[in-house]
């Protein structure tokens, strides 16, 4: 009686468990190699079109932000564009996560962390924007020239003749460099209240042992007609029991640091209390 193909393939894995439970059980490395392997990663969600495309930034004062996450290390999530290379340089983040509704940002993360990869130093990596022989890809091109003037006025950004920001200072670009030739940062796509994307990188940072200490909303709670979803993601995420959440906020209640947003910081803890308060029983 010939084999069925059923039966075949019982067999073959029935040898393939035993082959891998010989080898696991005698090499460490191959163990450590495969758990390498297997360990989870952020996941694009499906999101509607996004009409606005926020790629360059307003918010100029996020110096504001250091004496409270400086040195901090752990996990880094933010929202929106470069500013977050600053915030998780100034932290010493070990990973970072870049979540965005806006799939053209998501896609700027990347063509952005490839050049600064192959740029060892701020200037070049500014020079390489206006290469005639690395053109932005076409997505992009539309916004390119804006985003290369953003990105000098970025560099030139100064507070009482210091740099502050990550093309200004070498060592914050030397970090971020850092970070994006180790494959530690990961553009996502997805919603931060949303069902795919977020579970995904609570379950990535999990699975590396890493807690989140800094999280960057800029001021999306604004947008947002569920937040309470987003608190319940938040309240998910691995997290150090000080963790703390960054926002920039425009209304004339507080004062405007640069004349536009205001910059407020709040513990993780304190933000999912109050919101479950509200909520009640």
């Amino acid at each position: 009686m010939r084999p069925t193909q059923s039966s075949l393939h019982g067999a073959n894995s029935r040898r393939l468990a035993f082959l891998l439970s010989a080898l696991l059980a005698s090499d460490s490395s191959a163990q450590a190699t495969l758990v390498q392997q297997w360990r989870p990663e952020p996941v694009d969600e499906q999101v509607p079109p996004t009409r606005a495309h926020f790629l360059v930034g307003n918010e100029t004062r996020h110096d504001l932000f250091a004496p409270v996450i400086a040195g901090r290390g752990g996990a880094y999530l933010g929202v929106g564009g470069d500013q977050n290379y600053t915030l998780a340089a100034a932290s010493r983040a070990s990973i970072v996560f870049l979540v965005d509704h806006d799939e053209k940002i998501v896609a700027l993360h990347r063509e952005l962390g490839r050049r600064i990869c192959a740029a060892a130093d701020p200037a070049s990596f500014l020079a390489g924007l206006e290469a005639p022989g690395d053109p932005p890809p076409t997505p992009l091109a539309d916004v390119w020239p804006a985003l290369i003037r953003h990105l000098r006025r970025v560099a030139a950004r100064r507070q009482d003749s210091a740099p502050t920001t990550w093309l200004g200072d070498p060592v914050l670009y030397a970090i971020l460099r850092d970070l994006w030739r180790r494959g530690a940062i990961y553009p996502v796509v997805g919603d931060l209240a949303g069902d795919t994307a977020m579970p995904s990188i609570a379950a990535t940072a999990a699975s590396r042992g890493v807690a989140f200490t800094v999280l960057y909303l800029s001021n999306v709670e604004e947008t947002l007609a569920a937040r309470d979803h987003l608190v319940d993601n938040l309240d998910a995420l691995p997290r150090a029991a000080d963790a703390v959440v960054l926002r920039t906020r425009s209304t004339a209640a507080i004062p405007a640091a640069d004349g536009l947003w205001s910059y407020a910081h709040e513990p993780l803890g304190e933000l999912v209390a109050r919101t479950r308060a509200a909520e009640g029983p």
